[in-house]
């Protein structure tokens, strides 16, 4: 039996027709992407649909930081979390939690690798 499909084909072409169009004439560029959010509502976040939509996002993230340019910060985020049956809005640590992504061809922090290294971490008031 195939896998159930939450992606849309044309992701990639939509993210590189957009850096395409503004060339190097922006200062932020937003895209959304509701793939990732659409699934996990869907089939939850363990289903094998998730991995096959996270798989799609980690080429189209790929694609573009091959194209960035020194001196761009590309900032992948996610708005919230989700429970086992793909769920949010609550206040539980699953539905909370958010990964952050951070990414730069050019060293933003300085010092040698080996030695940045930061962890964030957020208590709720």
């Amino acid at each position: 039996m195939p896998r159930p499909r939450c992606a849309s084909a044309a992701l990639l072409s939509m993210c590189l027709f957009l850096l395409a169009v503004v060339g190097d004439d922006w200062d932020v560029l937003v895209a959304h992407f509701l793939g990732v959010d659409h699934c996990g509502h869907r089939f939850g976040p363990d289903h094998p649909a998730m991995a096959d939509k996270l798989t799609q996002m980690d080429g189209v993230i790929r694609s573009v930081i091959d194209r960035l340019q020194n001196d761009t910060l590309l900032v992948v985020m996610g708005d919230h979390g989700m429970t086992d049956t793909g769920d949010h809005g609550g206040e539980s640590q699953k539905e909370t939690d958010a990964a952050l992504f951070l990414y730069s061809p050019s060293p933003v922090f300085p010092g040698p690798p080996s030695q940045v290294g930061y962890k964030l971490s957020f208590n709720r008031t």
